[in-house]
């Protein structure tokens, strides 16, 4: 794991529903914008595509960094970071309908997962320490499914907070919602906050040391006038301008 620079955090966490589905213009103006790599099918590739105009937006009005300039890179372990401006951190993810976005200094990782209709004892083991399994099974099925989609969310926040992502197991260590509000972890020098932004949804933040702000909702239509106004400052195709 990186060594972790223990400076007052400085962050912002935000989330996006996809409320319509984008329009062709939109969705080839944005694609033109940040280049998303890897396929889709076209409700999630829309809902990926907000999220990364989301992440452009929050960056912009945290930092004041222009969508168009932000050059980004992977670690070895798949983290995108800004080249230029590495002290800036940021942590994306979408599930359903849903984006999430945390930008921060010195590091943040963020997850959103819909809540699935089941939890099978497989999937838990693969997931779960032995306590975070008996804690799952003394609940009933319902809220057993929610409780474990918030431990999920909670696991893969720490995950791209720590910059290891999935080369470690999320057996190593736990990070469970012991009692609302309260999260039981194993690990150390970290804050978690888990909340349920919409029925269906539970997203989680990881942070060094206490700066937990609250969740925003940005609205899509706010998200994508933000690309509107500043068309003409970013390298797209005129005739690919968005349009609301």
């Amino acid at each position: 794991m990186e060594n972790r620079d223990r400076k007052k955090n400085d962050c912002a966490w935000v989330w996006a529903v996809l409320d319509r589905p984008l329009t062709n213009a939109q969705r080839d103006a944005l694609t033109t914008l940040f280049v998303p790599t890897g396929k889709a099918g076209r409700k999630q590739e829309d809902v990926r595509l907000l999220a990364y105009a989301l992440r452009g937006y929050v960056l912009y009005r945290q930092y004041g960094l222009a969508p168009e300039r932000q050059q980004w890179r992977t670690t070895v372990h798949g983290r995108p970071y800004l080249s230029a401006h590495p002290k800036i951190d940021c942590s994306l993810s979408h599930s359903g309908s849903m984006a999430v976005c945390a930008v921060g200094r010195p590091f943040v990782g963020v997850d959103i997962q819909k809540v699935k209709r089941a939890v099978s004892l497989p999937l838990a083991q693969r997931v779960c320490t032995r306590t975070e399994l008996r804690w799952l099974w003394q609940k009933e099925e319902a809220q057993r499914v929610e409780a474990f989609i918030g431990l999920w969310a909670l696991k893969e926040s720490y995950l791209k907070w720590s910059g290891e992502g999935l080369s470690r197991s999320m057996r190593s260590f736990s990070a469970y919602e012991k009692m609302p509000g309260k999260v039981e972890t194993s690990l150390q020098g970290v804050s978690f906050s888990l909340c349920t932004p919409l029925p269906g949804y539970r997203a989680a933040l990881c942070t060094q040391g206490p700066c937990l702000p609250d969740m925003k909702p940005i609205p899509q239509e706010q998200i994508l006038q933000f690309y509107t106004e500043r068309s003409r400052f970013y390298s797209i195709p005129t005739s690919l301008g968005v349009k609301l």
